[in-house]
């Protein structure tokens, strides 16, 4: 199927239009969004009419809650791929775990999904979604973000643009822990990490990430560690 797209002028947070009504594939696109939300609560800026700030309603067939996991992989996987097509080097887009969309060392987008469980089954999710397309300056705190018109040189259209990711999204399929895990940024060699809960930092390798969305760190002497998200940082 395609995505159905709803564009309206301004909204606070896209994700506030997808109602309990809205049907799945149905997207909807902000012009300007005045308080979009990022990961850890933070806001995301997003200059009126230069980047795509969406949500998209998905509702799987009979998901048991405890999966929902596999609705984050599924989504970030299909827009890391589809943004994969519009660079010269398409290695350098990868996924911060869990759903940050990252070229090089700098974020390009971010995914925020909040689920509707009924009976213990995913009834809806609502897939909350900021990409940097044609903006140049960045005036918040936010460290290291970057456009596609930095890294391509070309501003692009976002109504088309949107319409072929709300496509790809809504078109995916499943994805394996292992698929998921290859797309990942700094998913090879040593990194250091720090635990949130404890301070300490640990140099380590991303083992695996299980199907729960959690990542398992493989220290220096072999040791392994599992983190839930927030529970565990990069240290950049």
């Amino acid at each position: 199927m395609t995505a159905t797209v709803e564009w309206v002028d301004e909204a606070p947070s896209t994700n506030a239009l997808i109602t309990p009504d809205t049907p799945h594939g149905h997207c909807v696109a902000a012009v300007c969004q005045t308080a979009g939300r990022g990961q850890r609560g933070n806001s995301w800026e997003a200059e009126p009419g230069k980047n795509l700030t969406f949500s998209i309603c998905l509702r799987p067939d009979r998901l048991p809650a405890q999966r929902q996991f596999e609705i984050s992989a599924s989504v970030a996987v299909a827009v890391c791929d589809f943004l994969r097509t519009l660079v010269d080097t398409p290695a350098w887009l990868t996924l911060k775990w869990p759903n940050d969309i990252y070229f090089g060392d700098r974020k390009l987008g971010g995914i925020l999904i909040e689920n509707s469980i009924q009976n213990g089954l995913i009834e809806r999710s609502t897939i909350g979604i900021g990409i940097n397309v044609n903006q140049i300056r960045f005036v918040s705190d936010a460290p290291n973000p970057i456009s596609l018109i930095h890294i391509t040189g070309l501003e692009m259209q976002l109504r088309p643009l949107l319409q072929h990711l709300a496509d790809a999204i809504v078109q995916a399929g499943p994805c394996d822990m292992d698929c998921y895990r290859n797309h990942l940024w700094r998913n090879e060699g040593v990194h250091n990490f720090r635990d949130t809960a404890t301070g300490t930092v640990l140099s380590a390798s991303v083992a695996a990430i299980e199907s729960d969305g959690r990542i398992l760190l493989s220290g220096s002497d072999g040791s392994l560690h599992g983190y839930y998200f927030k529970e565990v940082e990069w240290i950049l």
